[in-house]
């Protein structure tokens, strides 16, 4: 991940490097900063600036106009000045699928940091977005208790009150028009002679995709997408050809008018039993990721959800396995975190995704180390990551397992590309989070 984004700044560099001095490419006007501006987010990036800022979107004639606006984070350089100066290069990202801004934090506070003053980096929160109940988020980030936010959400009573289908028929009619459209209204806040020179959208995953629709839009000035910005960046999403034909259009239509009609769901994505993006999971993700940043060393008070487990074993393995806030959150992020041990999402060990692994005893031969599991014991994390307790620097699989026994069952390449503990959890806490 970190190579990757070394090579995206590299490359916004470059094209920012290629621009005429002095352009100004943002005039953010008519907006409402819904957020605070503040300087150096988390102590990590001092000289960037975030403000949350919410505009009008597209005028969609089925929903309440409360809720046709789109929002967006702009990451700007701290240069001292009160009206920001003009810059080189705004990059406006796209985030993937069951996503929002805050996942682009670290991404977007990077590129923005290195650009001294050259580069603004707006990610944009999709309407839906602004139907969240982050309140309980928002006070354990400024209490720093994931304690509030635990209560906020799973109190007993609780003031969260969960979104029904009937809520939100609106939301059928959602779709790729509307999406376009409100990306043309961020866009259309800065100079129109300057958006196809110096403005490059990026989309990560379903984002991506996006872009290539984006791209290939037809507005009515007749310009397609593509004639409207500078470039496009595609981050682990397309661009790709689909074949087109009458077959496709009649499913899809068909699977729009039952969104319509509330026979199926307009939000909350399924994957076999588990509900990847319901409300109170990704919350318990922010809460997590909370307690592993403030608390690493408490132990845990959940299990690792078992619901990609490859057996009844390594079920009942992690049901007694006690952890610390960091080792559960971590365990959770991880592909393989007792290496081997298939505890894990094993069609994903493959890839090489490390943050470390568990503080576990070596084993011999892969398995689940069921006679291993010490109950009296909470287990922590050894951290990748250069300079990190029980890291290496670039090249470990971070097992410490005698390379012999490794050779014939090593599931994942060697990989240069490991993440600290801290920014992993950083991650969980700001995912999606406004």
């Amino acid at each position: 991940m970190m190579k990757r984004k070394a090579i995206i700044i590299g490359i916004a560099l470059l094209l920012v490097s290629l621009l005429p001095l002095g352009a100004s490419a943002t005039a953010v006007s008519q907006a409402e900063v819904s957020v605070k501006p503040e300087a150096g987010i988390w102590g990590l990036y001092p000289n960037v600036i975030a403000e949350y800022i919410k505009i009008p979107g597209y005028q969609e004639p089925h929903t309440p106009a409360e809720f046709n606006h789109i929002y967006f984070m702009r990451y700007r350089y701290d240069t001292g000045e009160g009206t920001p100066p003009p810059v080189k290069a705004v990059i406006i990202g796209q985030p993937g699928l069951h996503s929002g801004q805050g996942l682009w934090y670290e991404l977007a506070s990077q590129m923005v940091d290195g650009g001294k003053g050259d580069i603004e980096f707006w990610v944009i929160d999709r309407r839906e977005n602004g139907l969240e109940d982050t309140l309980g988020v928002k006070l354990a980030l400024d209490s720093k208790s994931p304690q509030f936010g635990l209560t906020y959400y799973y109190g007993s009573p609780t003031p969260f009150v969960e979104l029904k289908q009937e809520d939100m028929p609106f939301m059928a009619y959602w779709g790729l028009e509307v999406a376009i459209k409100d990306v043309e209204a961020i866009l259309n806040l800065i100079p129109e002679d300057r958006q196809d020179t110096n403005v490059f959208l990026a989309g990560h995953s379903q984002g991506g995709y996006f872009l290539l629709d984006f791209a290939g839009y037809q507005f009515p000035d007749g310009k397609a997408g593509f004639e409207k910005v500078a470039g496009l960046i595609f981050i682990d999403g397309g661009p790709r050809i689909f074949e087109d034909n009458e077959d496709t259009l009649d499913e899809w239509q068909a699977g729009m008018q039952r969104l319509i009609d509330g026979e199926d769901k307009r939000f909350g994505l399924e994957w076999g039993e588990l509900v990847i993006d319901q409300p109170k999971l990704i919350a318990r993700g922010h809460m997590t990721g909370m307690m592993g940043f403030w608390d690493p060393d408490g132990e845990s008070a959940y299990k690792v959800q078992s619901i990609y487990l490859s057996d009844q074993k390594a079920r009942d393995f992690l049901q007694q396995l006690r952890l610390t806030n960091e080792a559960y959150h971590n365990f959770s992020y991880d592909d393989d975190p007792i290496p081997g041990s298939m505890t894990q999402m094993e069609t994903f060990h493959t890839s090489g995704m490390r943050s470390g692994r568990l503080d576990f005893l070596t084993l011999a031969e892969p398995g689940v180390p069921m006679d291993l599991l010490n109950p009296d014991k909470v287990y922590g994390w050894l951290s990748g990551g250069a300079g990190e307790v029980g890291g290496q620097t670039d090249d470990g699989p971070l097992n410490c397992y005698p390379m012999n026994q490794m050779a014939d069952w090593q599931l994942y390449p060697p990989n240069p590309n490991v993440t600290k503990a801290s920014t992993a959890c950083l991650y969980s806490l700001f995912a999606g989070e406004a």
